[in-house]
């Protein structure tokens, strides 16, 4: 490397040039990542997320009422199976 290319300039500044690229390809692939995020939230809770423990706390909230669908669910059987087997009994 001549010290004459690096003090006149031209090497500094095709560095920069290459320090500026990385840096735009960096953001660029950040801010894709954070568009299709916040579009996929949006358009699973119809809302903006605020922050990453607001999201998790919507995925909790809507995973339990999910299994509270499942749990009536789940009882409704119990019970019509439990009535049957008395009605089995009351006929013995």
């Amino acid at each position: 490397m001549d010290l004459g290319l690096l003090f006149s300039g031209f090497f500094i500044l095709e560095w920069l040039v290459n320090l500026v690229i990385l840096l735009g390809v960096f953001s660029l692939g950040y801010l894709t990542y954070n568009i299709v995020y916040y579009s996929i939230h949006y358009l699973k809770f119809k809302s903006w997320p605020t922050n990453q423990i607001e999201y998790k706390y919507l995925n909790i909230l809507e995973e339990n009422k999910m299994l509270k669908q499942k749990l009536v669910e789940l009882e409704d059987d119990h019970n019509q199976l439990f009535n049957q087997l008395l009605e089995q009994l009351k006929d013995r």
